[in-house]
């Protein structure tokens, strides 16, 4: 196929009112290219050339499109979308190099959300642009609270603001301890896990018992944002050494164990923020978005919804999104 005729992005849904919306997310995201929209999986391969950047659908078609068509073009990348338990497309994407953003379809909504489909369309098709603030993919009118700990104390301290912040939205005390925790192991990720030396050794991970003292290129960045609807939690470091195998396998591993006596055992814990925490930040979040610079930044964004009480969103199925960028780009 020439690449004239080819689509930017194709969206494969097979319920042609949904995916009329999803391709009109997809064509605003991806500055009115060519998006088509298709109902049936042997419909995709006339729309495919060299041009086409991302192919979106339903959880129930990706094995079929990744067998059919990705193999003809290595730059393809694979977007789903699922309304049940994600477990299944999560092992899968360790199978399809291509599949990295998985969308969590609640069932109460007529879509899966469309900042989060227009955030994974534009990262993918301008990958040149990089992720905008949190506060700008929320409702406009939202809130941020952001620091830079470079102290253990500091540390605790940023978890306790998190935690009175949260009480003030109204929200409960479980809600408050959740949110608190996740804080915690964010910034132990970024703090303890993330800094490696000139030679990519890791120069506090042995020890997270350790009092820290950052120097001032090691501090990462931690936000808080809420638009009163949705919250999100967002951590960057500057070392850009989280890999996509690190949040695939270490996710994949923790919904394996999941609720089991045996996690801490078959959960990696040994590098860069992945395994065991990277597991139990996706378990607790509505989801999670890692976008990477190699070796110059990492990004983590664990987001929630204000109305769904921690039982219900254990039923619902998550998000899970993860973005790389060369070294080389700005």
């Amino acid at each position: 196929m020439s690449e004239s005729s080819s689509a930017l992005v194709v969206v494969l849904e097979r319920n042609r009112r949904v995916g009329q919306r999803i391709a009109r997310v997809a064509a605003a995201a991806a500055g009115l290219g060519d998006v088509a929209h298709v109902e049936r999986p042997d419909n995709v391969g006339h729309l495919i050339g060299p041009k086409t950047r991302l192919i979106a659908c339903g959880e129930s078609d990706v094995e079929q499109i990744s067998e059919e068509i990705c193999p003809d073009f290595p730059q393809l990348r694979l977007a789903t979308w699922t309304a049940d338990d994600p477990a299944r497309v999560i092992g899968l994407a360790q199978k399809v190099p291509g599949l990295s953003n998985i969308l969590g379809w609640p069932s109460f909504q007529s879509m899966p959300r469309p900042w989060e489909i227009g955030l994974c369309v534009r990262r993918i098709c301008v990958p040149h642009e990089p992720m905008p603030g949190l506060v700008h993919l929320l409702r406009w009118g939202s809130t941020e609270h952001a620091f830079t700990p470079s102290t253990t104390i500091d540390r605790d301290v940023v978890v306790s603001e998190v935690a009175r912040l949260v009480l003030k939205l109204g929200a409960t005390a479980r809600a408050r301890d959740r949110l608190a925790e996740i804080a915690h192991e964010m910034l132990m990720n970024a703090m303890y896990d993330a800094p490696v030396d000139e030679h990519g050794q890791p120069r506090y991970a042995h020890d997270r018992n350790w009092d820290l003292v950052l120097g001032k290129n090691e501090r990462p960045t931690f936000r808080f944002v809420t638009d009163g609807m949705l919250l999100g939690l967002d951590v960057i470091d500057r070392f850009g050494g989280l890999t996509r195998e690190h949040v695939i396998d270490g996710v994949n591993r923790g919904l394996t164990a999941l609720d089991s006596d045996e996690m801490d055992k078959i959960v990696d814990t040994s590098h860069g923020g992945a395994g065991l925490g990277m597991a139990r930040l996706y378990r607790a979040s509505a989801g999670l978005i890692c976008d990477v610079i190699a070796g110059r930044a990492t990004r983590v964004i664990s987001f929630h919804e204000l109305d769904i009480s921690p039982r219900e969103m254990r039923g619902l199925p998550g998000s899970l999104h993860y973005f790389a960028s060369p070294a080389g780009q700005s």
